[in-house]
């Protein structure tokens, strides 16, 4: 009886210590938000960013991402900080003084928006 209660208990702990191991199951919510704000970011445009349709781009742009980087963190997801950068980056680009600028965080935003697609493909 008392073999049977340790043999138990370690494949128990066995268990649990592969289930950890294993690869995050695919979450909707999640790739709906990467795939809203790469949509959105994918129509940005520094050099009109003062027009009236083209600022309902950037609030949506920076809407979804601040979605994302929400979301990551409530579901402790090892991407959050990289979410949190893509939400900073498009706030600097839209902050920026001159299109150069903006251009610059907007690419810096399209690679941690790739980072994040490696990241997640195999959900």
């Amino acid at each position: 009886m008392r073999a049977l209660a340790i043999l138990t208990l370690m494949m128990s702990l066995s268990g649990c210590l592969s289930l950890s191991l294993l690869p995050r199951d695919h979450d909707p919510v999640l790739a709906g938000a990467y795939v809203n704000t790469r949509l959105e970011i994918n129509n940005l445009k520094c050099d009109a960013r003062g027009e009236s349709f083209v600022q309902i781009s950037w609030a949506s742009a920076l809407y979804h991402s601040k979605f994302m980087k929400e979301y990551t963190a409530f579901r402790k997801d090892p991407q959050t900080e990289n979410a949190e950068g893509i939400s900073a980056n498009l706030q600097k680009a839209l902050d920026a003084k001159n299109e150069k600028m903006c251009n610059h965080w907007i690419k810096l935003t399209q690679s941690r928006m790739s980072a994040l697609e490696e990241a997640w493909r195999g959900r």
